[in-house]
């Protein structure tokens, strides 16, 4: 089956973005609003008009647009989140900002509506657990430069993801669980042919997080994707791997929403 695709609008952009987010105002609405880009210096925010078809410079957004962005996410009490290079910043709702000041520049992040996960330059990883403000973060010292950070699927009816994959510059990967309980414990370690540019986890099946795809792009332009299973009461995960060459160039993945 093919699906209808539509352009809505075309701007000219400064460079090649290095990242985008695409982001409702909030969560009840039914259309995203807001389009953001990363560049190698500065950040970019659109507004989409829905009306006219149209993206426009959003003004008095008040994100950070003199940095690049690594991370922006819609946060479950309509806030936002954007990581930076030296910290994160908390957009409220009434447009009150915080920023938390990072102890080592940030070199990746990921997030759901209540988590978020930074790798640090100094080798730690950084969890917040999110409640109307930026909790002290549990850390991690991974002792291993962390490159890349993703949350695996969260269950149906369950607010939170329950594992984070990491990616090392020793061309590992590995799933880390969040649960209070078991905090950090290494449930995988995967060997990987190259290192990692790209990587997107989807569910196997919605009612069950211990069953699910990664989709991981290589600097080599090889895609491998892992299949992470694990039985009732087992504590760690076990794995079917498959790798297809795709190109010579560093392969890049997008999750469709």
């Amino acid at each position: 089956s093919y699906y209808n695709i539509s352009n809505l609008s075309n701007n000219k952009n400064p460079a090649q973005p290095l990242n985008i987010w695409v982001i409702k105002q909030k969560y009840e609405d039914d259309y995203h609003s807001s389009v953001i880009l990363s560049f190698v210096n500065k950040t970019l925010a659109y507004e989409i008009d829905h009306n006219d078809k149209t993206l426009k410079e959003l003004k008095n957004n008040f994100f950070e647009t003199k940095l690049p962005s690594l991370h922006v996410s819609l946060v479950k009490d309509n806030s936002f989140l954007q990581v930076l290079p030296n910290g994160i910043l908390h957009i409220k709702a009434e447009k009150k900002t915080t920023f938390l000041k990072s102890s080592s520049m940030i070199c990746c992040a990921s997030g759901t509506n209540n988590q978020l996960v930074v790798g640090l330059e100094n080798k730690e990883l950084l969890y917040f657990e999110f409640d109307n403000t930026l909790n002290i973060p549990d850390i991690k010292v991974i002792g291993k430069k962390i490159t890349l950070t993703e949350f695996c699927p969260i269950d149906e009816g369950v607010f939170k993801s329950k594992y984070i994959a990491i990616c090392i510059d020793d061309s590992t990967i590995n799933i880390l669980s969040l649960e209070k309980d078991n905090l950090f414990f290494m449930a995988s370690t995967i060997k990987i042919p190259d290192n990692v540019a790209s990587m997107k986890i989807i569910q196997n099946d919605k009612h069950y997080s211990h069953s699910f795809m990664a989709f991981v792009g290589l600097t080599n332009g090889v895609l491998v994707m892992i299949n992470f299973s694990r039985a009732p009461g087992n504590t760690q995960f076990q794995n079917q791997i498959q790798t297809k060459f795709i190109g010579e160039e560093e392969l890049k993945l997008y999750k469709l929403n």
